[in-house]
Order: structure tokens, then C-alpha cells, then sequence
């Protein structure tokens, strides 16, 4: 058996400490943190953004779960031309919606659709349905799912 002299036995190092840190950390600490605040706050902005368009989605089911019950096409008219009023003063601003009205408002509403629609009948009848004792909708589903496509592509280019 071969036993070697504790005096002979080979020494380690210390193990490297962790402080101070090397100078490749010191530079990567600002690029991390100054990362972590621009995500933040574009996920804050992002949130604000989202925001008007979840409460109007909301509304929107409100309104189709109502009509579902009620089967009035006049109120259900009558709400989604609110809605969809509320829902631009809220994406676009006040000075730019507030004071358009039949043909102008609708033609305005239709920029921000994938292909004229609310222009043409039955969804025109948003403008003056506030003002009728009475309504008979067709398609009202489609006229909903075209509200809902509207307050989401609206909302997109509103924020660009």
C-alpha cells in the first residue's frame, strides 16, 4: 500500500467568490433592467389599450344575452348604436366622433371595418332606429358578430 505524506497532498484553491461580481455582470445588470422597464411599461400601455375594448365586448354580450330573452329588434338597434358610438368616442376621441351623424357617422364607422357594412341595410338602421316606434332585424346575429368584429379592428387602429 502506497501512502503518501499528508505534506505531499495536493491543495485546492479557494472556490471563486461571487463578489465582486466580474465586469461582464456589471454590464449586463443596466441592459436587464433597463429590458424589464420597457416591458413593463409596454405592458401597461398595452393593458390601457385593451381595456375600453374588453368593457365594450362585455357590453356587446350584455346586449346579444338581452336580445335573446326580449327578441327586440328596436332595442337591440338602439344599443348597439350606442355601444358602437361609446365604444369610438372611447378608441378615437371626442373631437373626432362626437359630431357625426347619419350617413357621415356610419361612413366613419365603416373606415375601420374590413368591408363597408354598416353602410348598407339592415345595420344602417342604426341611425335612425332611436327615432322608430319599431324594428324588424333579419340577420340580427350577423349584425352583432359585425359589432364584434368592428370593436376588435377598430381597437387596432386606434392604437397604431
Amino acid at each position: 500500500m502506497n501512502s503518501t505524506p499528508p505534506e505531499m497532498l495536493i491543495h485546492l484553491p479557494d472556490a471563486i467568490s461571487w463578489w465582486p461580481l466580474a465586469i461582464g455582470w456589471w454590464l449586463i445588470i443596466p441592459v436587464i433592467a433597463f429590458s424589464l422597464i420597457i416591458l413593463i411599461r409596454f405592458l401597461i400601455a398595452r393593458y390601457r389599450r385593451q381595456k375600453p375594448m374588453k368593457a365594450a365586448l362585455k357590453q356587446l354580450k350584455n346586449i346579444q344575452t338581452n336580445h335573446q330573452k326580449n327578441q327586440n329588434d328596436l332595442e337591440l338597434m338602439q344599443q348597439l348604436s350606442i355601444l358602437l358610438r361609446q365604444a369610438a368616442l372611447s378608441y378615437f376621441g371626442r373631437a373626432s366622433v362626437a359630431g357625426l351623424t347619419g350617413e357621415r357617422w356610419l361612413s366613419y364607422i365603416d373606415q375601420y371595418s374590413s368591408t363597408p357594412y354598416f353602410t348598407r341595410p339592415p345595420a344602417n338602421e342604426m341611425v335612425i332606429a332611436p327615432y322608430k316606434n319599431e324594428a324588424n332585424i333579419e340577420d340580427a346575429a350577423n349584425i352583432i358578430s359585425h359589432v364584434k368584429i368592428w370593436l376588435k379592428t377598430a381597437n387596432k387602429a386606434a392604437t397604431c
